[in-house]
């Protein structure tokens, strides 16, 4: 979901990998690609990429792995007028896996975003929300 200035609510498509190593534990360190767009199919995106941080506990009995995860990189934004916008994007998610099997769980996740950087004439807020759904893969 991308704010605008206006105060409108937009769903923006994102497509996004993200890469991870277990460091210590349950905590994990990353990087991440990313591609937002106005609409889809992905017209006229906008790519980027950053470094993330996560913890990441399994409680095996019930077959979870909560998230708590931390990034920052930068992100390319549909602004107004079919123009990008870039910014430095800070966000603090929490999240929860639900394993399919050894190797394959899906995955909720809700961030808050605050953009850095953003030019003062952005129609874009410097704070956001976003819900994301998708596929955690996992290899030992």
């Amino acid at each position: 979901m991308q704010h605008t200035e206006t105060g409108e609510t937009v769903a923006r498509p994102v497509t996004r990998l993200q890469l991870a190593v277990e460091a210590a534990g349950p905590l994990e360190i990353g990087v991440y690609l990313q591609a937002v767009a106005r609409e889809l199919p992905l017209k006229s995106p906008g790519f980027g990429g950053g470094l993330s941080f996560a913890l990441r506990p399994e409680i095996e009995a019930l077959r979870l792995r909560p998230l708590l995860q931390a990034s920052a990189g930068y992100a390319a934004l549909p602004g107004g007028q079919m123009r990008s916008v870039g910014a430095l994007d800070v966000s603090l998610t929490g999240g929860l896996a639900v394993e399919l099997t050894d190797f394959v769980a899906v995955e909720v996740r809700a961030s808050h975003h605050w953009r850095l950087g953003l030019p003062d004439a952005a129609t874009l807020r410097h704070r956001a929300w976003s819900a994301t759904g998708g596929l955690s893969f996992t290899w030992e």
